[in-house]
């Protein structure tokens, strides 16, 4: 039988033979010595996913690359610290080693020995470089479906749905809706109150929606309360707390006797407000475990080839909400 080291120079020998470069060159590459030109290590590597081979010295330990958006995430708000506390103790548990990486050193990302790919990034320019991967599986979470990249989402239609089906069968009939504009979510989840108004006839014209982006959210409040909606749907874990604490202590509004609200679930937090928040919990824990789940099961069988997985909602029903 082959000693690992004549294992590992046969495969040394056959990438050298596939890329055309010297069997030196393909030494220091995969054992990141020397100065090497970032055309030629990418193209080493993805010669040397694509057969499945690795350095002896990364043999024990596979690493994960975990890219976030530095400038969008800044604060590191509660379901960005949510997920990635989930996925690094998912991570340790296989044991496996992880990079983080942000649009920052995205660019560096080609040049390492990187079994897999986990984002968590909504910037063009970052997605467009993972496409750029060859022979990686890479998964995104939370977003929409993006050619050559796999996904775990929260269905956020039927998120929309939940919420709405839920103010209604309590009386609720103009709803507001307030969220970030260009989120993909936020999108998805007015598409389905959209849909459950129609199905209970009730006219698309009752949801009053309302943005963050154009104005503070106490401006949008106000705007938002200027309609008359009995209830509000608040799509956002911070923006959930930000807009209780300005409904109760700015606009003077008392919850749920002048408005009734359902917000997203912000983990150890949502039952602790005043008065404790009717929710939609994305089910965190589940999306860390099956975005591992699916990334491990590509890497074993070396695929790179796109996924899509969804997730469903929970809602917690607490005393935010009241019957009329």
């Amino acid at each position: 039988m082959a000693s690992k080291k004549t294992q590992e120079c046969g495969s040394i020998y056959d990438l050298a033979k596939q890329t055309g470069l010297s069997t030196s060159t393909i030494s220091r590459v995969l054992n990141q010595r020397g100065r090497i030109s970032t055309e030629t290590r990418q193209r080493v590597l993805a010669a040397a996913r694509a057969a499945g081979f690795r350095p002896r010295a990364a043999v024990r330990q596979q690493t994960v690359a975990l890219v976030i958006d530095r400038m969008k995430y800044a604060s590191f708000g509660g379901f960005v610290t949510s997920i990635v506390t989930h996925l690094i103790c998912e991570l340790a548990s296989y044991d496996m080693s992880v990079e983080v990486y942000t649009e920052d050193n995205l660019d560096q990302l080609g040049t390492r020995f990187i079994d897999g790919v986990i984002a968590l990034t909504w910037d063009p320019t970052s997605i467009s470089k993972l496409q750029s991967l060859k022979n990686v599986p890479i998964i995104l979470i939370n977003r929409p479906n993006f050619p050559g990249l796999s996904t775990v989402a929260t269905d956020h239609k039927q998120g929309g749905e939940m919420v709405a089906d839920y103010l209604i069968k309590h009386g609720h009939e103009r709803i507001a809706f307030l969220g970030e504009e260009q989120d993909w979510g936020a999108k998805q989840r007015i598409e389905g109150i959209e849909e459950t108004l129609q199905k209970n006839k009730i006219t698309k014209s009752n949801l009053i929606i309302g943005f963050t982006e154009h104005q503070p959210v106490y401006g949008a409040l106000k705007r938002l309360l200027t309609q008359k909606p009995t209830a509000i749907f608040l799509a956002g874990e911070d923006l959930t707390i930000e807009a209780i604490y300005v409904l109760n202590s700015v606009l003077n509004t008392k919850i749920p006797k002048d408005i009734s609200v359902v917000g997203l679930e912000s983990p150890k937090v949502s039952q602790f407000v005043q008065p404790p928040l009717t929710s939609l919990a994305q089910p965190l824990h589940n999306l860390a475990s099956e975005t591992l789940n699916l990334l491990r099961d590509q890497i074993e069988k070396n695929s790179s080839k796109p996924r899509q997985m969804v997730i469903s909602n929970q809602l917690v029903e607490r005393e935010s909400v009241i019957q009329i």
